[in-house]
């Protein structure tokens, strides 16, 4: 009895593992056909561009591309990883891995005073730290930022910040609520990782200017005193910044620690 049992069962067992390899190779076969193997059919055309365009909408939501710079120098940033934008930022200008203005920038992005002060500007700009930023007063932070650059201990070569670029304007304007949509807002925790960007973009863009890109990348001789402000203009008190640079061009002196020296 027992070996007539397992007998049947093998036998049912074959009929099954022959019906799933047909069933598979059918399905597999169907799949094959619809996914592209008949390009002439109207259906596969209109299939692949649905697929098509949902990865470049997936592609869109998760980068977004530097309304400046993003065509001359392809510059991409990723939603997954906002709070290294800045690193992006340098990577795209050539700034090595070692420098000293890179190092400096690590330093100061890191410090959870630094952290606290643009916590306090988001509420300032929301006024509610738990809501997220809104286009306007995305604008309003932009906008706001006040400042200037000049060697250490030479107050006569500072150089105002330069206002957003016409590019910015229209990014804000036309880009903002793709980049931050309903589902993946700019809250409190995003604006700290887009605010060091905002800053540092400013403060480069502002020596760029002033001294041009290649001198730029090859090094700054002497430290620099960064001055900057967020005017909020509603009665609010400025956001304020103050750090010194090191120097960046090659030297026996890395300076990493300026920040700590006061003028």
């Amino acid at each position: 009895a027992v070996r007539r049992v397992l007998q049947r069962f093998k036998k049912v067992s074959l009929r099954t593992l022959i019906a799933l390899l047909v069933c598979s190779g059918f399905v597999g076969g169907l799949l094959a056909y619809w996914l592209g193997q008949r390009p002439s059919n109207r259906k596969c055309h209109r299939f692949k561009a649905r697929v098509e365009e949902l990865l470049r909408r997936r592609r869109r939501a998760s980068q977004m591309t530097d309304p400046t710079f993003g065509d001359t120098l392809g510059l991409v940033y990723s939603r997954k990883r906002v709070s290294q934008s800045w690193e992006d930022f340098l990577d795209a200008f050539g700034f090595p891995k070692n420098s000293p203005i890179r190092g400096h920038v690590r330093q100061l992005f890191s410090r959870q005073d630094l952290d606290e002060q643009l916590t306090g500007l988001f509420k300032a700009l929301t006024g509610d730290a738990g809501k997220a930023l809104a286009k306007g007063q995305f604008e309003c932070f932009s906008r706001g930022i006040r400042g200037d650059v000049h060697i250490l201990l030479n107050k006569g070569t500072r150089i105002p910040l330069v206002p957003p670029t016409s590019e910015d304007s229209q990014w804000i304007a036309e880009g903002f609520d793709s980049a931050f949509p309903t589902e993946r807002p700019l809250d409190g925790e995003t604006f700290l990782g887009v605010a060091k960007l905002v800053l540092l973009r400013r403060v480069v863009r502002t020596l760029i200017k002033s001294v041009g890109f290649e001198r730029l990348q090859a090094g700054t001789a002497a430290p620099l005193v960064i001055d900057v402000t967020v005017d909020l203009g509603i009665g609010q008190p400025p956001f304020r910044l103050h750090t010194v640079a090191p120097s960046s061009a090659p030297g026996p002196i890395s300076g990493e620690r300026l920040d700590l020296i006061t003028e």
